[in-house]
């Protein structure tokens, strides 16, 4: 039996913007974060990494704050 816990998520969390290069034209791009997480702000599950828009991954935070029931804390900005 394994010991290890998964961490219980206490809040969705929405960062960013950091720059990553785009492959193909090689120009810096805005890319965003969202994420459930535990008390302690780590991830507790899959790390959504968005290139699209802001409004994109505000629209994600917004829906998987709604669907788990959890508080959304936002540390983004727009680029």
């Amino acid at each position: 039996m394994s010991t290890t816990q998964k961490p219980k998520a206490t809040q969705i969390r929405f960062e960013g913007p950091d720059a990553d290069v785009d492959r193909v034209s090689g120009d810096e791009i805005p890319q965003w974060y969202v994420y459930a997480a535990d008390a302690d702000r780590e991830p507790a599950g899959k790390v959504y990494t968005v290139r699209k828009s802001f409004a994109f991954a505000a629209a994600l935070a917004g829906r998987m704050a709604d669907e788990r029931n959890l508080p959304l804390e936002i540390e983004a900005q727009p680029a």
